[in-house]
């Protein structure tokens, strides 16, 4: 087996024009495939180096399981070379900033050329803005 890098992740998101607006139009990523009807759309939206973000919508089911979506993933990271810009257009878009830009702290290791922050979209994704030209 030949892994060769990261290519997508993908989640669900009962509120597609939202979804759409904050990915697509807000930080501009570029649809490559999209398929399907509503209820049921999906796309794939480019972050512009061929890794990709995959969209599912689904209908509202009016609860939302909270515990369950805080197990499946912590997080997804994209790097930036701008990581403070790349936090105010994130906001701008309507994602709600949850740590400022800071530098990293790896294991007491800081490197003052890492700089991070999150945000989190409006379907509850938390997004890493993270930059660095070492790592």
């Amino acid at each position: 087996m030949n892994i060769s890098g990261f290519h997508h992740i993908a989640f669900r998101t009962s509120n597609w024009d939202e979804t759409m607006g904050f990915w697509r139009d807000g930080l501009g990523f570029a649809p490559r495939l999209e398929w399907g009807e509503a209820p049921k759309r999906a796309a794939m939206l480019d972050l512009g180096d061929g890794n990709y973000f995959e969209v599912f919508e689904r209908e509202p089911s009016g609860q939302e399981n909270v515990e369950e979506h805080e197990q499946s993933a912590l997080h997804f990271c994209v790097r930036t070379d701008n990581c403070e810009a790349a936090l105010q257009q994130a906001v701008a878009a309507g994602a709600q900033m949850t740590t400022p830009v800071t530098s990293v702290d790896f294991g007491g290791q800081i490197v003052p050329e890492a700089k991070i922050a999150f945000v989190k979209s409006p379907e509850g994704i938390v997004l890493e803005f993270f930059e660095c030209e070492q790592l």
